[in-house]
């Protein structure tokens, strides 16, 4: 009966092991999968033409979630994938510096057709690849910074100002202004309390004043927010290069 026993414990044991298929890294198994575009290529330019496939998909299917673009999130998601026996492709893990960055990099993968298997002495055999994935937003060269502009916008008194106080005199009006409409200027606390709201503000080069990012407690400061601030009378635009341009910063205010 105990010997019965041992055996009985001893056979699931068994059946795991063999269900544990090796897997073969691309660069080690000679026979590599392909993609069908792939076939007839001499041994020494498979690896070329894997990549070149597998960088039209990506392109084909690229995705970058809008969660991620608006809180300006960009990084590199390593992606490790395997083919299998059949040609199907099963992502084994993601690797980056934001989640959902991770989803979109497995949700592209995912996306690939059924490939021709890997082999080994002629039999299918698991084949595993591992591809990054960069996600880079592009850069906007119709604005600025405001304290990259050799003058900042203009209110009206801020003309004739120094270089030095011009940065410091258009706060000091743009703060004004906000208090003016029932708005308390940033104060340092980035805490999402009771009535605040940050904003990203953009004034153009015609001197008007839109908000291109909200985030508060409700859809409804939000909203309020943008309305008092891009109702703010029209200044004299800022300097760049000798030319009007554009202008971007970020601020937080709340409601009194």
């Amino acid at each position: 009966m105990k010997i019965f026993y041992f055996v009985f414990l001893l056979f699931p044991m068994l059946l795991i092991a063999q269900e544990e298929e090796e897997m073969y890294p691309y660069i080690v198994i000679r026979e590599k999968p392909m993609f069908p575009m792939c076939v007839g290529k001499p041994q020494e330019e498979q690896l070329q033409c894997f990549k070149q496939a597998l960088d039209a998909h990506i392109k084909k299917y690229f995705y970058y979630p809008p969660e991620a673009k608006e809180a300006g999130i960009q990084g590199r998601v390593n992606v490790s994938f395997c083919i299998d026996k059949e040609g199907k492709v099963k992502v084994l893990a993601v690797r980056g510096n934001d989640e959902c960055l991770e989803e979109a990099a497995k949700y592209m993968i995912e996306q690939l057709p059924i490939l021709i298997p890997g082999k080994s002495d002629g039999e299918p055999k698991i084949v595993t690849f591992a591809y990054p994935i960069i996600f880079k937003l592009q850069e906007d060269n119709t604005y600025v910074g405001l304290k990259d502009v050799e003058k900042c916008p203009q209110f009206e008194g801020c003309e004739y100002v120094s270089r030095e106080k011009d940065f410091q005199c258009f706060i000091e009006h743009f703060n004004q202004y906000l208090k003016s409409k029932g708005l308390i200027p940033f104060d340092g606390n980035r805490d999402f309390e009771e009535g605040k709201v940050f904003v990203g503000v953009q004034i153009d080069e015609k001197g008007q004043t839109q908000l291109f990012s909200t985030n508060g407690k409700t859809k409804e400061l939000e909203q309020r927010a943008r309305e008092l601030l891009e109702a703010m009378p029209a200044v004299k635009p800022a300097i760049y290069k000798g030319v009007p341009r554009a202008v971007r910063f970020y601020y937080s205010v709340k409601f009194k």
